[in-house]
């Protein structure tokens, strides 16, 4: 969540630093407007239309939010000890389980926000999180004035 955010130019310092979970949510949804859903950037060749490449911006969900509140009470110090056996290791084995497989998901897009035009300079920022050589070498022969086919979909 802190990476959505570090990279978006119209949001001040102060909304980029900290660390909860439910503060870094509130100032990406400020940010984006999108909710849960996905962004989707795609680059077509102007004569084929074929996908060249394809980047999602995939949030992080509500449903992850709250396991990551609720894991994080486990971290503090519990004032009762509990047997290797006992149903609080295996409700804490579950949830970090769950856990595991929907930040897989949160952190499979590359895309670090969807596109966001800046009304004062009609520029569109686009953040990707370690391009590939082929996307660099795609975006660099773009210029201005270069017909450029880009498909943004959300879903």
């Amino acid at each position: 969540m802190s990476e959505y955010l570090e990279v978006q130019q119209h949001i001040s310092k102060k909304k980029k630093q900290g660390w909860q979970v439910a503060k870094l949510a509130r100032n990406i949804e400020e940010a984006f407007r999108l909710g849960e859903k996905v962004a989707v950037l795609k680059m077509l060749d102007k004569k084929t239309k074929k996908v060249e490449f394809e980047v999602k911006y995939t949030p992080v969900k509500a449903s992850l939010r709250k396991r990551i509140e609720k894991i994080g009470n486990y971290l503090h110090s519990s004032k009762k000890h509990y047997q290797a056996d006992h149903m609080y290791w295996t409700r804490l084995r579950t949830e970090l389980e769950e856990a595991v497989k929907e930040l897989e998901w949160a952190t499979s897009g590359r895309l670090l926000g969807p596109l966001i035009k800046h009304k004062s300079s009609n520029v569109v920022n686009v953040s990707i999180e370690l391009p590939t050589e082929h996307e660099i070498s795609l975006i660099k022969n773009y210029s201005p004035g270069t017909e450029t086919i880009i498909v943004v979909e959300y879903e």
